[in-house]
Formats: structure tokens, sequence, C-alpha cells
């Protein structure tokens, strides 16, 4: 019998990682139907980069939060134009109005990790 402990690790690890982001986007999507956590911020501050994460600050009762965005839409605003965000009361943050997406995409690499950690793909060595 084979040794699959490291494929063992690599699916608890993508069973934990599953219910975690799940977590997260059931969260995210509970606040994205919700009307009431819809608001709009004021940009105060901008750093659009090439390659990674590009984030924005964003002023909202008077406390600035910071934002992560995409860069074409880290390019579109300008500093003090309106943007719409999701707050999170319990966490005290803010979001952006498409965030479930992101959560969505990670989702489905996990279902693919986990699918692929079920199958014994190693090599046969003699």
């Amino acid at each position: 019998m084979k040794n699959y402990k490291y494929q063992l690790i690599w699916f608890l690890l993508s069973i934990v990682s599953f219910f975690y982001v799940f977590r997260v986007y059931n969260n995210i999507t509970k606040l994205e139907n919700n009307k009431n956590a819809i608001i709009s911020g004021i940009i105060c501050n901008k750093h659009c980069k090439i390659k990674g994460q590009s984030t924005m600050t964003v002023e909202y009762k008077q406390k600035k939060y910071i934002v992560n965005s995409q860069r074409e839409s880290c390019r579109k605003y300008n500093i003090q134009d309106r943007i719409k965000l999701i707050y999170d009361k319990k966490n005290d943050n803010l979001l952006r109005t498409n965030e479930s997406v992101f959560y969505k995409k990670h989702l489905l690499m996990i279902i693919i990790s986990i699918i692929l950690s079920l199958f014994p793909w190693y090599p046969k060595t003699h």
C-alpha cells in the first residue's frame, strides 16, 4: 500500500480552506443583499499598482478605511469622487460591491483542489 500522507494533508487543508472561504462568501453575499449596508464613501487617497492589489483610502462617517480594489476600478475613480461600497457593521469594515465574485472564484479553485486530492496521481516507482 502506498503512503498517501501528503495527499491526505492536501485534502484536509483544502477542506478547511473551503469551509473558511465559504463562510466569508456567505457573509458577504448576505451583506450585498442587504440594501441598508450599501453606502457611499468619498475617496481620499488611492494607490493604483500595475501588478498586485491596488488600494484606496475611503472616508465614511469621518473615519478612514482602506479598501482593496482592482486596477481598473482604481484608475476609473478620482480623489474626492463618491464610490458605492458595502459597510460591515459587525467587523467595522468597508468592502467592494462585487466582492462575492472574488470569493466565488476562490471556492471554485478549492473545489478543484479537493477533487484532485481524491485521486492518487503520484507516479509509480519501482
